[in-house]
């Protein structure tokens, strides 16, 4: 999954990041933040969802914040079937 990073004028400043809700997000609840990397909540299911767009907010020391959507593509793998 990615590790996000931001650019700031103020060297050595760091950042908070969240998942904020927005009328584009699509599937928040199938993921997370820790630290500055994406995570999933489980497998993502190309079938379900094939893509999810996130907002997301990086918020510094300073409480100045910026926000991007990105989107997340599920894979779709062949799988094994269940019988015959």
């Amino acid at each position: 999954m990615p590790t996000f990073s931001t650019a700031d004028p103020d060297a050595g400043d760091s950042f908070a990041y969240e998942i904020v809700p927005a009328p584009e997000s699509t599937g928040i609840a199938m993921f997370t933040i820790q630290g500055d990397t994406l995570r999933t909540a489980g497998p993502l299911n190309y079938e379900a969802g094939p893509s999810y767009s996130l907002t997301i907010r990086a918020t510094d020391r300073g409480g100045l914040s910026t926000t991007s959507v990105f989107t997340v593509v599920a894979t779709n793998v062949t799988e094994a079937p269940l019988s015959i």
